[in-house]
């Protein structure tokens, strides 16, 4: 058995709230590239990601996608606060639980410090790098996953 949890607002919960700082902030960093967020909108639902449509389009290389994963995600998560209710859930878990996320590892390690959780409470982190950049809804995500 394996137990997979998702990070924002699955792992812990504040209402979206930080999802939406990371929407303002991929809409934020698109816009510097020149996409308005309508543009960022419908490369998410062509390629799955926004970041995939950039790579798609030509508009960020490799490189260029390293630099935009560490931007987007640097935002305040203040918001995330202590759940020593989770911290005992996992506690009893006999299994330790993946975090599979559309985020990055760094995120997620940032995550689970402000809910004063420990890398030891999880088996491991499948992050978007993992997961070549994929959505986790793509089913060669769900491989890397497996």
């Amino acid at each position: 058995v394996v137990l997979f949890l998702d990070c924002d607002d699955c792992l812990y919960q504040n209402n979206w709230t930080t999802a939406e700082k990371l929407t303002d902030s991929i809409a934020a960093y698109t816009a510097r590239l020149g996409v308005s967020k309508e543009e960022a909108f419908a490369l998410y639902e062509e390629h799955g990601t926004a970041l995939k449509g950039l790579l798609a389009e030509g508009i960020l290389d490799q490189n260029g996608a390293e630099v935009y994963l560490q931007d987007v995600h640097a935002i305040d998560l203040s918001d995330i606060t202590p759940d020593p209710h989770l911290a005992q859930l996992l506690g009893r878990l006999r299994k330790r639980p993946w975090i599979f996320t559309a985020s990055t590892e760094e995120h997620v390690r940032r995550c689970i410090r402000r809910l004063k959780l420990s890398s030891k409470d999880l088996a491991g982190i499948i992050d978007t790098r993992l997961c070549r950049l994929e959505t986790k809804h793509h089913p060669s995500s769900f491989n890397v996953a497996m």
